[in-house]
């Protein structure tokens, strides 16, 4: 039988080992990095991102705001308890007159009234009855809780924009590098050759110069790619809100296999894609908000109605013992016509009235930039597609032209420059189609959000 204590021991080394595993493992799997799908880095930055976690807070905090206005329709009920001793009881002065009939005319008369103990209790209530401009306060609450949900749509749109293209931004370059290490190794290989060849004579001083140059500018070319690639992981950390490395963020995807097969891509009707583009929604809440905002300035000048009660009871006495208590109620309705500042509030009426203008034009504006922005975008993605497939053909073609002239270099029918420049061309034509696989992804994000579909 195992004793007390070594059940104890037991018990905390188990604890202790489990507490290892949950704190250590993930801290681990972070130090080590992470790998990222697309779907992953959106997720994980939505999740992260500060400044679009600072537009779920303003979303929440308008919505509290609403509440807050609610609320005010309710009964405003308060409750107060008064116990007070008197070390002098209050003097009142009085015409002597009023107790003397001979006294004179500028004579007065000192009199205490009171007691030494007073306590009171009372219940206050207040409840409105009718108040046009608290109603209209609430409707504008509630259209600013309707642009700040508009406004975190629009953040996360943004958002969405920013790290698809920083995701995209890092594969190219990932690719651009891998470029540059495979031509930097085939460059190495022909000036070894070349040297090799110069060394026995069987080469000019200028063929190895070329070649040099050739496998220097190489050289020259990866170096840029490292720093391209380690330049846009820190945009893409930046984005994510990543808290590690920027290096150790790994990510999954492909270009070309981002890159739709079907590009048949189709133009929604204005009206289907104002319905849900984030910044239509944004400015037609900010639109409603302003009408809102009138509406609340032009009933600040109508009367209010509003009732009230009132339930007490009051308590005299010399000594604390022997306090007598006399109930005091009393109901009410009291009517309230506003009329100071009436011309002040009657210019800030005009000055609304003028920015829902403001607001309807940049709507009116906002539409037509969005019907331009259908044919751009759309446009622009089908150029983008087309070049895409010109891109790939022709590396087809430069991969071929440089197999050849290699073979013609070796049989001595094709010079030094020949195969330089048909690696060359190789070399621009991958950048080439890496490029528009990059440019038609970013196409598509900016044709998807045009179309209010991202």
């Amino acid at each position: 039988m195992l004793s007390l204590m070594q059940i104890i021991i037991t018990t905390i080394s188990v604890i202790f080992t489990l507490s290892l595993v949950f704190f250590i493992k993930p801290f681990s799997a972070f130090a080590q990095g992470q790998s990222f799908s697309l779907k992953d880095a959106l997720k994980y930055g939505i999740e992260r991102n500060p400044v679009f976690r600072n537009a779920l807070v303003e979303e929440q905090i308008s919505a509290e705001k609403t509440n807050e206005v609610s609320n005010r329709y309710l009964p405003r009920l308060s409750a107060t308890l008064d116990g007070r001793y008197n070390t002098q009881i209050a003097t009142q002065v009085l015409p002597a007159k009023a107790f003397n009939p001979n006294a004179g005319e500028n004579e007065l008369t000192e009199l205490r009234f009171g007691t030494n103990w007073n306590a009171s209790a009372a219940l206050d209530l207040t409840q409105p009855i009718l108040d046009l401009s608290l109603g209209a306060e609430a409707a504008s609450a509630k259209a600013s809780q309707n642009l700040a949900s508009a406004n975190t749509e629009q953040a996360k749109q943004d958002l969405k924009m920013a790290i698809a293209r920083a995701y995209y931004t890092v594969l190219l370059n990932e690719e651009k590098l891998r470029q540059a290490e495979s031509n930097l190794e085939r460059t190495e290989n022909f000036f070894n050759n070349i040297e090799s060849k110069f060394a026995n004579a069987n080469a000019l001083k200028t063929d190895r110069s070329r070649a040099y140059l050739n496998f220097s500018n190489a050289k020259l070319a990866k170096k840029k790619a490292q720093d391209a690639v380690r330049l846009s992981k820190m945009n893409l950390a930046l984005q994510l809100s990543w808290e590690g490395k920027p290096d150790e963020i790994k990510l999954t995807e492909k270009l070309d296999a981002l890159f739709a097969a079907d590009n048949a891509f189709q133009n929604r009707s204005l009206e289907a894609a104002w319905e849900t583009r984030s910044d239509a929604k944004a400015e037609l809440a900010r639109r409603e908000v302003n009408i809102k905002t009138l509406d609340r300035l032009r009933n600040q000048n109508l009367p209010t109605l509003s009732g009230y009660g009132f339930l007490g009871t009051q308590g005299f006495g010399n000594e604390f013992g022997t306090i007598n208590f006399f109930p005091l109620s009393y109901i009410g309705v009291r009517a309230s016509i506003p009329l100071a500042d009436w011309f002040t509030r009657t210019s800030t009426i005009q000055q609304q009235a003028l920015q829902l203008d403001k607001t309807e034009n940049t709507l009116r504006n906002l539409r037509q930039t969005a019907l331009y922005q259908l044919e751009e975008t759309q446009t622009a993605l089908q150029n983008a597609v087309q070049s895409v497939k010109i891109q790939k053909e022709n590396i087809v073609i430069a991969e071929e032209v440089i197999a050849t002239t290699t073979t013609r270099f070796k049989q001595g029918q094709a010079t030094q420059q020949e195969v330089l420049d048909a690696e060359n061309t190789l070399r621009d034509t991958q950048v080439n189609y890496l490029q528009a696989l990059y440019d038609a992804l970013v196409a598509k994000l900016d044709w998807e959000r045009a179309n209010g579909m991202l």
